[in-house]
């Protein structure tokens, strides 16, 4: 017999199915669960694995749900049929014809459903089976580049939102976070590659109350500048599908049409600062390999652009990996690599090169496969080094949209870019600086 604690939960420190935490959830005796992390109760708590399946999209055996559902039109928040369809959400009703379920699947970013939300219409809880952890937002396998993306607090929101705007020639995408407000920042730093590199405007529609606001401005604070926008509802009209289901549509559109460009806090008066510059002047955290060099620098410092130049040929490159190898070996934050003048396997042989000081790169030089996995797993192995899989040339746009995906939302604290200037027939300026390393 299990024990059950003074709460009332029988197992404890599961992972969650919706936050992705993984030990913040504990379940109850009749398999209810709660979770401490993201704060929400899952009705029916349902994260075994499958046995013999491996991590990634199939980890976990997805139930079709259309097999005791079906597609019809959820007529108390006046979303049409074609809507659900778009999105593959079905309902199930009882022997009365009323909408007890709704079902929101869940796709990877390769289209692969990997979970199914329920959504139970009398009690409005949830339950989740299979995981969200490796999902994109709900949506987000159906669309590709455009001009416009909302992206909503909910999967009603998001149905709502989409129908309000879609015509018989053109549809908006819209997408929503997985759950709930808790979630924002993490769901949309896992997307925030796709977003910023499909679409032109990102226009934010959560709720029309303090935790929403709140969240939206959290949320615009990864995008590049002058691309996201907030959009405010009037007062009286909670999110998009209380504007569906009131019929004021032309009420939202007025909203999306006047959202508000983000811009960021942060203006001071500088009379304020003298606290601040009265504090001793710290030591850089991280220091170069080269004593030399720290004499003169005081070593590196995050926030700041740090550029190496010098003829082609001369080992700039080498120098880098020098650098990226000594901050592996003294720190534990996560690196971003843009070395756009060689592969990804080219610079995983060069770090492994500095480990093993060996140019293991060189057809020459035979190391035991033993020997080449410990190099391995001593620098690019380490889950801490992320890298740029480019192909072609790239223009400075896209690059710095690369970065940024480093910074927010891989959580890089040092970019390391390689390149041949002349290729860009630019300048420092022209590249803007703050975009490269505000981290």
């Amino acid at each position: 017999m299990e024990e059950i604690n003074k709460n009332g939960f029988v197992k404890f420190h599961l992972p969650c199915p919706l936050c992705s935490s993984s030990d913040a959830v504990s379940v109850n005796a009749d398999n209810s669960a709660y979770c401490f992390s993201c704060q929400q109760y899952i009705r029916e708590y349902d994260m075994e694995i499958t046995e013999g399946t491996t991590n990634g999209a199939n980890e976990y055996e997805v139930k079709d749900y259309l097999k005791e559902s079906n597609y019809a039109e959820i007529i108390d928040r006046n979303i049409k049929e074609d809507s659900c369809k778009r999105y593959g959400v079905s309902v199930k009703m009882d022997s009365m014809g009323t909408i007890t379920h709704h079902y929101y699947p869940y796709h990877d970013k390769q289209g692969a459903k990997v979970a199914t939300k329920t959504r139970y219409t009398k009690l409005k809880e949830f339950s989740l089976q299979g995981n969200t952890k490796n999902s994109g937002l709900f949506g987000e396998h159906l669309f590709k580049r455009n001009k416009y993306v909302i992206i909503t607090e909910g999967e009603l929101d998001c149905l709502s939102a989409y129908q309000m705007f879609k015509t018989d020639k053109y549809e908006t995408p819209v997408v929503s976070i997985k759950n709930g407000i808790t979630s924002a920042v993490k769901d949309i730093k896992s997307s925030l590659e796709w977003l910023e590199s499909s679409f032109d405007n990102i226009i934010l529609n959560f709720d029309n109350d303090k935790h929403g606001i709140e969240g939206a401005l959290k949320v615009a604070e990864l995008f590049s500048p002058g691309k996201c926008k907030i959009m405010y509802l009037p007062e009286g009209l909670k999110d998009a599908s209380d504007c569906l289901t009131k019929n004021n549509i032309q009420a939202y559109t007025k909203a999306f049409w006047d959202a508000k460009l983000y811009a960021p806090d942060g203006i001071i008066n500088a009379n304020v600062l003298f606290d601040e510059i009265a504090k001793p002047i710290s030591k850089a955290f991280v220091q170069y390999p080269f004593e030399g060099m720290n004499k003169i620098t005081y070593g590196i410092r995050p926030a700041e652009l740090v550029t190496f130049t010098a003829g082609s040929g001369l080992g700039k490159t080498q120098v880098m990996r020098e650098v990226v190898h000594f901050m592996l070996k003294s720190t534990e934050d996560n690196i971003g690599l843009l070395m756009l003048e060689e592969t990804p396997v080219i610079t995983s042989k060069g770090l492994m090169s500095v480990e093993a000081n060996q140019r293991l790169h060189l057809p020459d030089v035979h190391v035991s496969k033993e020997e080449l996995k410990t190099y391995f797993d001593a620098t690019v192995g380490t889950g801490r080094v992320y890298m740029f899989d480019h192909f072609g040339s790239n223009s400075i746009d896209n690059i710095v949209s690369r970065v940024r995906y480093l910074a927010k939302g891989l959580d890089c604290k040092y970019v390391v870019i390689t390149m041949l200037v002349s290729l860009y027939q630019t300048n420092l300026q022209a590249m803007n600086v703050e975009h490269w390393m505000k981290l």
